[in-house]
């Protein structure tokens, strides 16, 4: 599984496009070409497509539901890493995270 160390959020306002919203997951050289992966996120009723990876890239579909989730994971976990199992692309914390966390003294 790769780090991410940065992200780039892409919405869109009409549909026309093959998703709602896209982040855009890069590894640490912030070039596009080094993408670790890119997670679009689909309108309620829209059939997911399969998750992918072609030339290293990882494509993740998830419904549009998720992705206040997926940014919160992103803006206060670290670190975050992306990987591809047996046809799914997964996103994960990298470390094992205390029980309450958030509610330390």
């Amino acid at each position: 599984m790769d780090v991410i160390n940065r992200y780039h959020v892409e919405l869109r306002g009409q549909p026309g496009f093959s998703s709602r919203a896209q982040i855009l997951l890069l590894g640490a050289d912030d070039r596009e070409r080094a993408a670790l992966g890119r997670i679009h996120f689909y309108d309620a009723g829209v059939q997911l497509p399969t998750d992918a990876q072609s030339d290293g890239v990882i494509e993740m579909h998830l419904p549009m539901d998720a992705l206040a989730g997926v940014i919160a994971l992103l803006q206060h976990d670290k670190p975050i890493k992306i990987g591809f199992v047996d046809g799914n692309a997964i996103l994960r914390t990298g470390e094992w995270e205390p029980v309450g966390e958030s509610e330390r003294d």
